[in-house]
């Protein structure tokens, strides 16, 4: 890179105010950061003037091209150098024929999430045009911090802290996003003997057949689906766009898997009950049947590791090919 400019100093620009203003009231009320950094782009690209210009936001931190930004978390404004760009930045300048670019650090609470760039082809972008866009950045910075920690807020509330799989309430944003029109299986997942493994071993032993079952039974399901933590020792993992005989595959698959887990040198096993709807099916009740199939199969002493029950009412889903 050539001419590396940092931010300048000195009185406030004509507008820059209600630059400032309007781009807080647009990105302020957004609690998505992937809302916000599409936002951002977009203001950021109104600024420029008519003609070859393109903005982005980098989320790349080990090439050449914003070594210096991602340092010291300072603007800069450059005139590129094609032998100073590495690979991965060397595609998107030789598409853009980007030849002058200001790179804008957002680092909520100091920490880089990505650089807001906007860049020039032919024309350098001047002083003025420089401070308008860290003025931009300062507030795609704060906006981004606080959708970052609502989004926190919201996966903790949704997720189970000992196993990092989705709780009551994230299974239940999980059916109402995802399978109100898709058939699918439900599988009611219990630890055997987990109650007397606590009282055996303690605490610490049983949350860690906990977390290692988790990761065994979430490693056995397909992108898209989706494994939850409900009770004490009970999950629920939920298979989309499957039948009666993809569920007992894929319990199956969970059976085995946790069959090879040792905690402690303590033997691990759970007990399936599971449960299948079309794609006009309710997954709630489906679910509600795929707990009943396991309590059936524990009341008869789990001499049947893996139950399958269905609607009558529903016909048999067939994938369309």
């Amino acid at each position: 890179m050539a001419a590396q400019t940092p931010i300048p100093s000195g009185g406030t620009l004509p507008g820059l105010e209600g630059l400032v203003h309007d781009a807080a009231l647009s990105l302020m009320a957004l609690r998505d950061p992937r809302a916000v950094v599409a936002r951002a782009t977009q203001l950021i690209a109104s600024l420029c003037r008519s003609g070859h210009w393109r903005a982005a936001y980098l989320s790349v931190e080990d090439d050449p091209y914003a070594g210096a930004v991602v340092q010291d978390l300072q603007p800069l404004l450059v005139e590129v150098d094609p032998a100073a760009i590495g690979p991965t930045m060397r595609d998107l300048i030789e598409e853009t024929g980007v030849t002058h670019t200001a790179l804008i650090p957002v680092a909520p609470q100091g920490e880089l999430h990505g650089i807001l760039t906007v860049g020039s082809r032919g024309v350098a972008i001047g002083d003025d045009g420089f401070v308008r866009c860290c003025a931009l950045g300062n507030v795609v910075e704060s906006a981004l911090g606080l959708a970052l920690a609502q989004h926190e807020l919201e996966v903790k509330a949704h997720s189970d802290e000992l196993t990092g799989l989705a709780n009551e309430q994230g299974l239940a944003l999980f059916f109402e996003a995802e399978c109100q029109t898709r058939a699918v299986c439900i599988l009611a997942i219990d630890v055997d003997s987990l109650g007397l493994i606590r009282t055996a071993y303690g605490p610490g032993v049983a949350d860690d057949v906990l977390a290692r079952v988790a990761r065994a039974s979430s490693g056995v399901l397909r992108r898209g689906d989706i494994v939850a933590r409900v009770k004490p020792s009970q999950f629920v993992a939920v298979v989309a766009h499957a039948d009666q005989s993809d569920a007992r595959r894929v319990a199956t698959r969970i059976h085995d898997a946790v069959a090879k887990l040792s905690a402690e040198g303590i033997a691990v096993s759970v007990t399936i009950g599971s449960a299948c709807c079309g794609i006009d099916g309710d997954p709630l009740r489906t679910r509600r049947l795929a707990e009943q199939a396991l309590c059936e199969i524990e009341r008869a002493g789990r001499r049947r590791p893996v139950r399958c029950s269905h609607f009558p009412e529903t016909p048999r889903w067939t994938p369309r090919l």
